[in-house]
């Protein structure tokens, strides 16, 4: 596939060379070209770039396509991840970080925290972006 991909891109690079070639044959060259003849020779290069272009959107996948199987990507992993956290009573972390993306994780963590109040290296109170607030007293 990716032969296929790098033989339509030569092709397409040759037919657009093609296409300067023939417009500076067709207004600069003192043995002029018919109009004729130059809309004949574009019209067969236009035809043949444009089935180069489209044997090429077959070969490569689109951006947008990409970005959208990416989103439902993220989407899926988000309500799995909350499917899991709802399912128990308790969280046992270092099963959720085995079995779930750090990033997935990070994101969630940053979805439902504010801020974390640190004194003297040790955690003082976590704010929720619900406006609860977990505060910890260490003795």
């Amino acid at each position: 596939m990716n032969l296929d991909k790098e033989r339509l891109d030569r092709e397409l690079i040759k037919y657009k060379r093609a296409f300067e070639r023939l417009d500076d044959l067709y207004l600069f060259d003192d043995a002029a070209m018919s109009q004729k003849d130059y809309l004949i020779k574009k019209n067969k290069l236009q035809s043949s770039l444009t089935e180069v272009q489209s044997k090429l959107k077959l070969v490569t996948p689109s951006a947008g396509h990409q970005e959208s199987n990416t989103a439902f990507l993220i989407k899926s992993a988000n309500f799995l991840l909350t499917t899991k956290l709802l399912e128990h009573d308790f969280i046992v972390y270092k099963d959720l970080d085995i079995s779930t993306d750090k990033q997935l994780i990070k994101d969630f963590v940053n979805s439902i925290i504010e801020k974390i109040i640190i004194e003297n290296g040790a955690v003082k109170a976590i704010y929720f972006k619900n406006g609860m607030v977990h505060e910890f007293e260490w003795k």
